[in-house]
């Protein structure tokens, strides 16, 4: 059994992170039907927020165990502004809450699992709010902010951290290619605990290019004849959240 997750803002201090950016945390500066970014969007769940500067105080969306990529959005803001004490600064908390995702959410195979409305998808078609599912999402954000705490630790010289957190990367990014590429249908696809893959393709299959996941040049690349494919997920108003051949899509 679980414990019960305390807000990250009790671990990471958002209140001086958003000070030093320049962000009031009471209006951050948006209406106030404003919703939060962590807890909308598919792709870009938190990362875009973070590196632009804007709103990312919501430990109200970490409390219901929504996903992000904290670690790699604070790494990749550092490219930009080389802001070491910074980011430096970070890593101890960002070490703690890998390893309470580690503690809630890792699989004993060694994947996450993650329900769908928790990564921003809602009620999709792969989706269940019961079943521990192991999701591209979850285990590519998971990656990214493994790697992304290695290469934080290098920075400091913490050699353990970068060797501890290098292995947990590397682990994550064969289990994600192994076992949610469904050879199939060439797509990173949804995998349940019992009935195997969700076998329908989703565009969160292709988040993992989003973190240079998948190994180029064996066969994932396949995954984007999908995308201007009509029965795929092009349609007239956009890409769809499924493929459009699949009858439990709803709208085209």
């Amino acid at each position: 059994m679980s414990t019960p997750r305390k807000p990250l803002s009790s671990r990471v201090p958002w209140s001086r992170l958003a000070s030093e950016l320049g962000i009031n945390v009471r209006t951050m500066g948006l209406p106030a039907a404003t919703q939060c970014p962590f807890c909308q969007g598919v792709v870009q769940v938190c990362r875009d927020p973070l590196l632009e500067g804007q709103w990312f105080y919501c430990p109200s969306c970490r409390r219901q165990g929504d996903m992000i990529e904290l670690a790699a959005a604070v790494w990749e803001r550092w490219l930009v502004n080389q802001d070491t004490r910074f980011l430096v600064d970070l890593l101890d908390d960002l070490v703690a809450d890998y390893g309470v995702w580690e503690q809630e959410r890792q699989l004993s195979g060694g994947l996450f699992w993650q329900h769908d409305v928790k990564d921003g998808m809602e009620e999709s078609i792969s989706g269940s709010r019961r079943e521990q599912q192991a999701r591209p999402t979850i285990n590519t954000y998971m990656f990214a902010n493994a790697r992304a705490i290695s290469r934080i630790a290098t920075l400091v010289d913490r050699a353990a951290v970068v060797d501890d957190f290098d292995r947990k990367a590397d682990q994550l990014r064969q289990l994600t290619m192994d076992q949610l590429w469904n050879a199939e249908s060439q797509f990173f696809e949804v995998r349940h605990p019992e009935r195997g893959f969700a076998n329908v393709r989703e565009e969160i299959g292709y988040i993992p290019w989003n973190f240079h996941l998948p190994e180029p040049g064996r066969g994932y690349e396949m995954a984007w004849s999908q995308l201007m494919d009509p029965e795929g997920f092009h349609a007239p108003a956009g890409i769809t959240t499924a493929e459009r051949r699949h009858p439990c899509l709803l709208y085209t």
